[in-house]
């Protein structure tokens, strides 16, 4: 009777604090784990304005936002109680550090290359917002149009009608329904305080059993935005067979962890094991396991992450047993072999011990290189003196600009055409043909791994013209000998050009070119005003 009251007042007070009972075995490894005070976010409260007439009063609060570490700047571990300040000073880039006064510095900024300086009058004529706190409304688009890639930001806002607002808040749910009936999301300007820049955002609709209410998310501005080109995966899909598409689809079917429950698999309540929202971050699980036994051990090594830090991310036992049942598959149809790296000398003074006979180390030149090649001047630009070399040595370069070279390399060959056709049948245009067909070949070759659109724009807009218009038929049949036409989708899945189309493309048409008048001498304008008469 006495345990069964003691567990009736315990069940009281748990009741009271709206808290849980459990097992010792249950409840200590929750306390192994950090857990920073929830706090409720602070209302941003404004109006979200629909034209000029149409304003609802509405409240944003915080709900996902990066979490980050603290900063150590402001402390110092000697003595908690120290005030800590900030000493600034500047020095020149010399010998002795010269140091300059505070007063005599301004700001710079980098553009490409070139430092800009930026004087304090210059600061003050800088764009500031003048707009209050709000949110407007530009306009409405299909949610379609705002692809999850373009969602930048490091927060989601959700907004919720003003608290106590009977108006504001049907005037909300009728904009939330109407955009979950039209499947639309409504694009914004928002200004979060006074003097601070405009961002641009998306409010999407989000209703569900126990509320409804608006997401914003940020957007970015075409600055920000990184144009990335990818080749096609298409070609090799079609390439596959239908079992090695299976196996793929198998493999997606057994690591999906959407379907994944924790050991008791018949509680439809259960939640995923595996739920971002309960997913805790590890850096900052193992930033308080170390602050703690850095405060217990002053002086100690800092520990290795803990075990059940480690475990936070590691793949579900399930996941795992349905993966390796895929796995054996896979490697039988898709056979994978360690490549073999090549040992090569990083210079001509690399020092290599012979194997084979047990001789002692002996320095290995190589024997292509010259005297001139260890003293050659750098190489700013492609010349017609040695093109191919120039073209290398600038992909090889720090930061290499590809398409600025192939456009020098392409001029180069222009060049190299119009000395070509000016020059007689000999060894000297035979040798010219030669530069022509090398300086091909080498810009083909790069082009083909990195942007097959570059050499292929060359051959359309510039190369094929000019060789009619020189009447350079000989080069255009060593061309297609030499297999340096267009490149196809076959060679590069970025090429967007089939082999039909780079069959045409190699057909030179000369008829299509029309002759130039022929030019009439002083005698034959005089016999044409006669005639006239």
């Amino acid at each position: 009777m006495v345990q069964m009251a003691g567990e009736a007042v315990v069940a009281r007070i748990v009741a009271k604090v709206d808290g849980m009972l459990c097992s010792f075995e249950d409840a200590l490894p929750q306390l192994m784990f950090f857990e920073k005070k929830k706090q409720a976010s602070a209302s941003w409260n404004t109006t979200l304005d629909i034209g000029a007439d149409f304003k609802i009063p509405i409240t944003g609060k915080i709900k996902v936002r990066d979490v980050t570490l603290p900063t150590w700047k402001k402390s110092y571990s000697g003595d908690p109680s120290a005030v800590i300040t900030k000493e600034v000073s500047y020095h020149l880039y010399d010998e002795k550090q010269t140091a300059v006064p505070e007063d005599e510095v301004i700001d710079g900024y980098f553009y490409g290359t070139t430092l800009v300086p930026v004087s304090d009058e210059d600061m003050k004529m800088a764009y500031k917002s003048k707009s209050p706190r709000s949110m407007s409304v530009l306009g409405f688009t299909e949610a379609k149009h705002v692809p999850h890639w373009i969602r930048a930001g490091n927060q989601v806002l959700v907004v919720t009608a003003r608290d106590n607002d009977d108006a504001a808040a049907v005037a909300l749910s009728a904009l939330i329904q109407a955009l979950v009936e039209m499947d639309m999301v409504a694009i914004t300007r928002r200004v979060y305080s006074q003097n601070l820049n405009p961002r641009l955002g998306v409010l999407f609709p989000e209703i569900t059993k126990d509320h409804e209410c608006l997401l914003w998310i940020q957007l970015p501005f075409i600055q920000d935005v990184e144009r990335l080109t990818f080749p096609s995966l298409q070609p090799r899909i079609d390439n596959l067979k239908q079992e090695e598409k299976d196996a793929i689809d198998s493999l997606i079917d057994a690591m999906d962890l959407s379907h994944v429950k924790g050991e008791d698999d018949d509680d439809e309540e259960e939640e995923d094991i595996l739920d971002p929202t309960t997913v805790l971050n590890p850096q900052i699980q193992h930033f308080y396991n170390v602050l703690t036994h850095r405060a217990l051990n002053p002086g100690g090594k800092l520990p290795e992450p803990a075990p059940h830090i480690l475990k936070i991310l590691e793949v579900p036992e399930k996941v795992c047993e349905a993966r390796d049942k895929v796995a054996a598959t896979l490697k039988k149809l898709f056979p994978t072999q360690a490549p073999v790296a090549s040992k090569r000398p990083q210079n001509v003074f690399d020092v290599d011990e012979d194997k084979k006979d047990g001789s002692e180390k002996r320095v290995k030149v190589d024997d292509s290189l010259s005297a001139s090649d260890l003293i050659q001047h750098q190489v700013t630009q492609v010349t017609t003196a040695s093109p191919v070399k120039d073209f290398m040595a600038l992909l090889r370069g720090e930061a290499p600009n590809f398409n600025d070279i192939c456009r020098q390399m392409g001029d180069v060959i222009l060049q190299l055409l119009d000395s070509l056709a000016g020059a007689s049948s000999g060894p000297v245009a035979a040798a010219m043909l030669d530069k022509v067909l090398e300086c091909l070949t080498t810009f083909r070759h790069e082009s083909q791994s990195i942007d097959p659109a570059t050499y292929n724009r060359f051959l359309t807009s510039r190369f094929k013209d000019v060789v009619i218009s020189l009447s350079l038929k000989d080069l255009w049949d060593r061309v297609k000998e030499g297999n340096l036409g267009l490149i196809t989708v076959e060679e590069n899945g970025r090429s967007s050009l089939s082999k039909e189309e780079a069959s045409t493309f190699l057909q030179l048409d000369q008829g299509t070119q029309e002759a130039p008048p022929p030019v009439q001498d002083a005698g034959d304008e005089m016999e044409d005003l006669l005639d006239g008469l």
